[in-house]
């Protein structure tokens, strides 16, 4: 199959950021944590078949906490912070943009090694 422009793009950016390395043998008192691939089928509004997207997902829960992990994230927004923001755009008469920055989800650093 031939890579596509994006695909390369975040392949290099994979390699690039050093994001994971390939193990031969697992540290004592280690396990690997079961993963699966994800598939998804983007359409237009058509209907019409536009890309095809596959992720792969670590079985997290499979992990213990305070042996495996020490803490959790993830970013939210309320809906209310976002609805104050939109209004005050709208009331400067501000204009918006959207930006799709590739990769950001690489920038994190874990202080802690995952074995899949």
């Amino acid at each position: 199959m031939l890579m596509t422009g994006k695909r390369q793009l975040k392949l290099s950016i994979i390699r690039e950021k050093e994001v994971f390395k390939w193990v031969d043998n697992l540290p004592e008192k280690k396990k690997a944590m079961g993963s699966c691939i994800v598939y998804h089928k983007k359409v237009n509004g058509y209907g019409n078949y536009i890309k095809f997207k596959a992720c792969i997902i670590a079985h997290g829960f499979s992990q213990v906490p305070s042996k495996d992990y020490s803490e959790t994230f993830f970013s939210v927004v309320k809906f209310t912070t976002l609805y104050i923001f939109l209004l005050l755009v709208a009331f400067l008469d501000f204009d918006i943009y959207q930006v799709d920055i590739g990769g950001t989800y690489l920038e994190g650093n874990l202080d802690e090694n995952i074995y899949m």
